[in-house]
């Protein structure tokens, strides 16, 4: 039929624009899921870019999709309409990347229950078990400076190291204070007790930021600029605190 042509026609000429992708991990306070779509983009972060979009009206621009953070940088990598967060911005991936909106800078620290634990050098690290968020920088940094000579329990959900923590499953937490304060409130709340945690050091500063894959169609990526702006050129903002002796 001469209509169902036209339409076929139209559709291969003007295909339907696909929605960008906005991979998220849930990582309270900073960012978690509270409702379906932008609306949902909750915590600081979340709430950065939400704003953003809204105040631009392209709420239906974009589809959200949360995931586990070990998954994040292989979607990411495979979704050429997708952008993420919170996603570290390293020299190594300074050229592999769109880097769209600094979301902030933040020191991850180590943290443990025991008060007497020191930690004099990233060496001293070896002598306990830590626990990390899977898939997060901080484990990456920690098996390459160690050369993967390290006891590391990596849990999909950054708040479960607390109680691994509280029960003596694991000597040391590395981890934002954000997060910690949050995994301290949500648990204690739940559980009746305190437990006192105590900053062992600062280990490492992160420069957090909504990425997007180099392979962005241009539309997309001119939209994205128009609704977050051209950033400005990345300055070392990764630095490790610890030494390697």
């Amino acid at each position: 039929m001469p209509w169902l042509l036209a339409v076929s026609l139209y559709i291969m000429v003007f295909p339907a624009f696909a929605k960008i992708t906005i991979l998220g991990v849930d990582n309270p306070p900073l960012l978690f899921k509270s409702a379906e779509g932008v609306e949902g983009l909750s915590g600081k972060f979340g709430e950065m870019v939400a704003t953003a979009i809204k105040k631009a009206h392209k709420e239906n621009d974009f589809e959200v999709v949360w995931i586990p953070q070990k998954r994040a940088l292989a979607e990411l990598d495979r979704n050429n309409s997708g952008i993420f967060m919170p996603f570290t911005r390293t020299p190594d991936r300074e050229n592999k990347y769109h880097w769209l909106l600094h979301l902030g800078d933040y020191d991850s620290n180590i943290y443990s229950i025991d008060p007497k634990i020191k930690i004099g050098s990233l060496q001293d690290l070896k002598k306990f078990k830590i626990g990390v968020l899977a898939g997060s920088i901080r484990e990456r940094e920690l098996r390459k400076i160690l050369d993967g000579d390290v006891h590391i329990e990596a849990m999909t959900e950054d708040r479960m190291n607390y109680r691994m923590l509280k029960n003596g499953r694991i000597d040391l937490w590395i981890a934002q204070q954000a997060v910690v304060e949050d995994a301290q409130k949500r648990d204690d709340s739940t559980t009746g007790t305190k437990t006192t945690l105590y900053k062992v050091k600062k280990m490492m500063t992160y420069s957090f930021w909504l990425a997007g894959n180099l392979a962005l169609p241009e539309r997309d990526l001119k939209n994205l600029r128009l609704i977050f702006g051209t950033p400005t050129k990345f300055h070392q903002t990764s630095s490790q605190i610890l030494s390697t002796k």
